[in-house]
C-alpha cells in the first residue's frame, strides 16, 4: 500500500509499511492532551469492538504497537484513525476526516499557519508593558482627523527611537515610565486647542495659597498635554514661574 503523507494541524501523520497511521502523531496534533493518549483510548470498551470486527476482515493487524526503533507508536489502519479522532472531539474528528479526504482527491486543504510564540526581550520591556506602549500610541492617533492620524502615530514611534536609540522592544525595563512619559508630553499637531478664555486664570499673590496653587498646577500639566501655540506656550511659562514662586513662599 502507498503510503499517503497525511498532515493535520501542521502535524505530519507518520505511516508504516502497511500504510497504518500513527495514533501518536495524531495524538500530538490534537492538543496533546494527556487524558487524550492512544493507549486510554485502547482501553475502553468501543475501540476494542472495532479492532476486533476489522481483525475478522484484514489480511493483517488493525493495530500494530512499535517499542524502540527509529519509528515507535501506535499504528492502526484509517477506520481506527477516524474513530479515534471522534473520541477526542467532534471537532477534530471533522479536521481528520477532511484532511483525509482532501488528500486523497488531490485538493489540499490549507495548513494553519505556524504559531510563534512572542517573547519579550530579555531585561527589556515586557509584553505587557510594550502593549500598554502601543496602545498609547495608538490613542494619540485617534486625537486626530484620520487623515492625520498615520504621521501622529509615525512621529511619536519616530520620537521614541530618536530618544532611546533603539525600538520599543529593545528599551530597557527601568526605561518605561520614561517612555510613557516621553508619550504624554509629545504635543500632537493638528489636535483641537483649548480656547484662550479656558485658560485657567491666576489670583493675585495675596489671595494665593498652596492648595490653591497645586490645584492650578495640575489644570497647567493637562493642558500642556496637547498641542499648544507660541503665545500659550510663552503665556504658559509665565505662570509656571510665579506658582513656583507661590509655592517656595508656602
Amino acid at each position: 500500500m502507498s503510503a499517503i503523507a497525511l498532515t493535520i494541524s501542521n502535524i505530519p501523520v507518520r505511516q508504516d509499511s502497511l500504510g497504518r497511521f500513527c495514533l501518536n502523531d495524531l495524538h500530538k496534533a490534537s492538543g496533546d492532551n494527556q487524558n487524550q493518549r492512544p493507549s486510554n483510548w485502547l482501553r475502553n470498551q468501543q475501540a476494542k469492538d472495532l479492532i476486533e470486527e476489522l481483525s475478522s476482515n484484514l489480511s493483517f493487524g488493525p493495530v500494530e504497537t512499535v517499542k524502540g526503533g527509529n519509528s515507535p507508536g501506535v499504528f492502526v489502519v484509517k477506520e481506527l484513525v477516524y474513530a479515534y479522532a471522534m473520541w477526542i472531539s467532534a471537532k477534530f474528528h471533522i479536521a481528520v476526516i477532511r484532511a483525509y479526504d482532501s488528500l486523497v482527491t488531490g485538493t489540499l486543504p490549507p495548513q494553519a499557519p505556524e504559531r510563534k510564540t512572542k517573547k519579550a526581550l530579555p531585561g527589556c520591556l515586557t509584553l505587557e508593558q510594550q502593549d500598554t506602549i502601543k496602545a498609547m500610541v495608538k490613542a494619540r492617533g485617534e486625537r486626530v482627523d484620520n487623515e492625520k492620524a498615520a504621521g501622529v502615530i509615525i512621529k511619536t514611534w519616530s520620537s521614541i527611537k530618536s530618544k532611546f536609540g533603539c525600538t520599543y522592544k529593545e528599551i530597557p525595563q527601568e526605561e518605561y515610565l520614561n517612555v510613557v512619559s516621553l508619550i504624554e508630553r509629545l504635543p500632537i499637531e493638528g489636535e483641537l486647542l483649548p480656547k484662550r478664555d479656558n485658560m485657567p486664570a491666576m489670583t493675585t499673590s495675596t489671595e494665593y495659597d498652596y492648595n490653591a496653587a497645586k490645584s492650578h498646577v495640575q489644570q497647567l500639566k493637562e493642558i500642556a498635554r496637547v498641542g499648544l501655540d507660541e503665545v500659550l506656550v510663552y503665556e504658559f511659562e509665565q505662570e509656571l514661574q510665579r506658582l513656583e514662586r507661590c509655592l517656595v513662599r508656602a
